[in-house]
């Protein structure tokens, strides 16, 4: 089937006014948005310039798709499974880079998704099934529905009694020893490859922060121009040696890449390249078989996920931890009007002071002697 041409104006200096590009649930591949980009009332100078489609679907879903500049201001791009999985208008943004990677310009639009009349790969219609799997498939939805009804409730409330035990953990954490100021982000690696393929060199760099009051990584990946002259079935390494604390827990390194098993996915562009994370820790970048000497590709990726290793890696404390509260004197005094607590102490070692107005200046001392085998208590005033 031939391949539907859509067509758009878009203007980067309009406002108010955006493109409906429409579009139907679940075609891939089948149609080609073009815009014809107007700068005012002129036709926009973009020979020679990149241009990406950024978008967020309506079920709250991201995605990206690289586009071609042709002649005449025209900018295309087909639509992917990313953009019409969902129906319903999605929010979308034409980026204009320079060739130096600096954006020029954007403009929103909009993009349509009505939805398919069915959801594709149904086996069948509910009129060539019987009545008896029509029951049975509606008592087993009502009961699925129900049991994750309560799952919710029960992860609602388990999150709920997690996130007070984590406070709690926090606050003893807090005192046995504060958290200093190197509790900032800090960069734990970074990275860089570059493509000699071509002159000048394309380059491909990486950068792992870590944040220890939360556990959270945050993979950045750029790339400095549009790859090409990259063979395929290759593999590069863009970053060596992230220590095994600052990775992913294993049971989220489950991709598979090529011949690699047991990897966390960052980057997957189909039939062209792929950006993984090894156990051992390396950052690599892989062509598909698909990838020719002529693929053009601009790989970016900023994803993040909570360290093996947990909460304040690498973290200095204030102080030795221990830290201690006690009772000390209660002390009696015509100077003030209300009662006061003082610390005589220290922020690590505290000792409370009970101040009390009373018109004979002293202080209190509590003891508890036995009587006749009867333990009394009893105060003694202290003349000042």
């Amino acid at each position: 089937m031939a391949v539907i041409t859509q067509n758009y104006d878009i203007d980067l200096k309009a406002t108010g006014e955006f493109p409906v590009v429409k579009m139907s649930q679940f075609d891939t591949g089948s149609r080609t948005i073009v815009f014809t980009v107007y700068d005012g009332r002129d036709l926009a100078q973009i020979d020679g310039m990149v241009a990406r489609v950024d978008g967020t679907r309506s079920d709250g879903v991201e995605f990206t798709s690289t586009c071609t500049i042709g002649t005449g201001s025209k900018v295309s791009f087909t639509i992917s499974q990313e953009m019409t999985k969902h129906a319903g208008k999605h929010a979308a943004e034409l980026v204009i880079f320079d060739a130096s990677g600096n954006p020029i310009g954007t403009q929103n639009f909009i993009i349509e998704v009505e939805a398919a009349p069915m959801v594709r790969d149904s086996a069948a219609s509910a009129d060539d099934r019987t009545l008896y799997d029509q029951f049975t498939d509606s008592v087993s939805k009502t009961v699925a529905d129900k049991i994750a009804q309560m799952d919710a409730k029960y992860n609602e409330f388990a999150g709920t009694m997690t996130s007070k035990a984590d406070a709690l953990n926090r606050t003893a954490e807090d005192i046995s020893g504060l958290v200093g100021a190197s509790s900032k982000a800090v960069t734990v690696n970074e990275g860089k490859w570059a493509n000699i393929n071509v002159t000048p060199h394309q380059y491909l760099t990486a950068i792992l922060q870590y944040d220890p009051v939360t556990a959270l990584c945050v993979l950045d990946v750029r790339s400095s121009f549009k790859f090409n002259n990259l063979p395929p079935h290759e593999t590069y390494v863009i970053m060596r040696g992230t220590d095994s604390k600052y990775l992913p827990v294993e049971s989220e390194m489950d991709a598979l890449c090529g011949d690699v098993q047991n990897v966390f996915p960052v980057y997957h562009d189909v039939g062209r390249n792929e950006i993984y994370l090894t156990r051992e820790g390396d950052l690599c970048l892989r062509t598909w078989f698909e990838s020719s000497t002529s693929t053009l590709h601009r790989p970016w990726a900023h994803v993040s996920w909570y360290a093996r290793g947990g909460k304040y890696i690498g973290v200095n404390k204030i102080g030795t931890g221990g830290c201690t509260v006690s009772v000390g004197k209660t002390i009696l005094t015509d100077s003030v009007s209300k009662a006061q607590i003082i610390n005589s102490g220290t922020s690590k070692d505290v000792v409370l002071d009970f101040v009390l107005p009373f018109a004979n200046s002293g202080y209190i001392t509590a003891g508890a002697p036995k009587a006749n085998g009867t333990t009394v208590e009893y105060y003694t005033v202290h003349k000042a």
